[in-house]
């Protein structure tokens, strides 16, 4: 992650005071990592499972104080990131990172309309095997939302199934870097 910063490629950049989510933190290396780059910025960072979630828990206040965490996942039910949205008064994410467990279709599906122009980037993780995701829909989805998009492979992944895609509303996406 620090190394070769798998999140921010093809065109995908954050910066100082930047708002940006962290659905799936896992234990949060991906937290830490925007922390480190990133100053003054709001992150939100959500894990579902409650032992992952401690160490996502401690690692936040051991290594950045600019982090919320959150001890569940969101989906299009109860916890929205349209509800996060709302509850947080956040007027824009910078970034939108998802590399969660759960269906990313419903995931995305918590997004009401009006905040669909709140997201200037979004990175996401497709497990199109074991989670038995359509690649197709998730980025004609996100075209249909006006994003321009780069789908990518790490060669370490090939014929597994998993692809990231980076997507963006504002910045031209480089699909060589």
């Amino acid at each position: 992650m620090f190394e070769k910063q798998t999140y921010i490629k093809h065109g995908i950049t954050i910066h100082d005071d930047d708002c940006i989510f962290d659905i799936g933190a896992n234990i949060g290396m991906f937290t830490l990592f925007a922390q480190q780059i990133c100053k003054n910025s709001r992150l939100f960072s959500f894990e579902a499972l409650p032992d992952v979630f401690e160490l996502l828990q401690i690692n936040a206040s051991l290594y950045g104080s600019n982090a919320k965490v959150f001890s569940f996942g969101l989906s299009k039910h109860s916890k929205t990131i349209s509800s996060i949205i709302h509850q947080q008064n956040i007027e824009k994410i910078d970034l939108l990172k998802i590399n969660a467990d759960q269906p990313q279709l419903d995931i995305l599906a918590g997004i009401k309309e009006k905040d669909w122009e709140k997201i200037q980037q979004i990175v996401i993780e497709v497990d199109q095997i074991t989670a038995g995701i359509n690649l197709k829909q998730i980025t004609n989805l996100l075209q249909r939302k006006g994003y321009q998009l780069v789908i990518d492979q790490e060669v370490l992944l090939a014929d597994t199934g998993v692809y990231r895609i980076y997507a963006s509303r504002n910045y031209q996406l480089n699909q060589f870097s």
